[in-house]
């Protein structure tokens, strides 16, 4: 009898102590699920309270690139502009288009421009100073040593030139040509070398059988035009061109200061200022000869006379 109580009571307290651990455990369970739930309807509550959130737009893929090159001076390996081009084209101009055969002058200071540089001598760096020198230079390509000499012409021979000039002139109706070439007139007896041939083996009545004052002066006959023509005239010693000096052959040479005058023996006089010496034949090498009223052949410096009209 006691033995089967004692085997009831222990049955009962291991049920009652399994039935609490089932229901402690049933009643925890319960519990973390009321705390979650009003967790849940709280972070719902918080969330309505909370401002709506902006809409996201995509962000924009960024690009890096390296800062651009700068322009200025100094240009470098890099560089890049207006002045990189006026360089590479300063180079080819210089050098030829071979020296940057595959960009040319595209603006950019790459390894090309670097290398052609290097090629002839001149830094790879260009400050202000040598881009002037670079881009005002002359070229430097290779010119022919031989050199043909330009002939040389004698007086008679370039009298003969200008006379030429002024029968282009007079034909071509062109005064300013007239006037270009009678500035190259600087002494008097060469005017008169130039004037002879002018008229010689001039046709008859042919305006070349004026000479030149006349020639000139008749064909640019307008006002202004002689004012030019007259003024080239006196400078070149015709002191009285307003009379035609040479048409009439009554002009004579006339010393300007005290002067002497020799033969071809070396014989000499000397004659005072202002002495009628006769006509004029011939004049080189700054002396002057011509033939006097008895009709000598005698020598005076060109610069002591001058033409004047008797």
């Amino acid at each position: 009898k006691f033995i089967l109580i004692g085997l009831a009571v222990t049955a009962l307290g291991v049920g009652g102590y399994f039935a609490y651990q089932h229901l402690g455990k049933k009643s925890q369970k319960n519990r973390n699920a009321d705390f979650f739930d009003d967790s849940e309807q709280k972070i719902a509550a918080a969330k309505k309270a909370l401002p709506p959130a902006p809409s996201m737009r995509p962000r924009p893929k960024v690009v890096y690139r390296s800062a651009p090159s700068s322009s200025g001076f100094p240009l470098k390996w890099g560089s890049k502009g207006a002045l990189v081009k006026q360089l590479q084209e300063a180079l080819m101009k210089k050098y030829g288009a071979q020296i940057l055969p595959k960009w040319k002058a595209d603006a950019d200071f790459g390894t090309e421009t670097r290398n052609a540089l290097s090629s002839k001598g001149l830094p790879t760096v260009i400050d202000q100073s040598t881009f002037n020198s670079i881009v005002g230079g002359k070229s430097s390509k290779p010119k022919s040593t031989h050199k043909p000499s330009k002939p040389s012409l004698s007086r008679d021979q370039y009298a003969k030139v200008l006379s030429k000039r002024f029968k282009t002139a007079m034909k071509s109706n062109d005064l300013n040509y007239a006037l270009k070439n009678l500035g190259y007139i600087k002494t008097f007896s060469f005017y008169m070398l130039i004037h002879n041939d002018f008229k010689r083996e001039a046709p008859e009545g042919h305006w070349t059988r004026k000479g030149i004052y006349d020639a000139l002066t008749g064909q640019f006959s307008d006002s202004g035009s002689l004012r030019q023509l007259r003024k080239q005239f006196k400078r070149i010693g015709l002191n009285r061109p307003e009379l035609n000096g040479v048409r009439s052959g009554g002009g004579k040479l006339m010393t300007l200061t005290e002067t002497k005058i020799w033969n071809e023996g070396g014989e000499s006089i000397w004659v005072p200022a202002k002495t009628i010496l006769g006509d004029f034949i011939r004049g080189a090498n700054g002396e002057t000869e011509f033939n006097t009223i008895d009709g000598k052949r005698l020598l005076v410096s060109t610069r002591a006379i001058k033409y004047v009209i008797v």
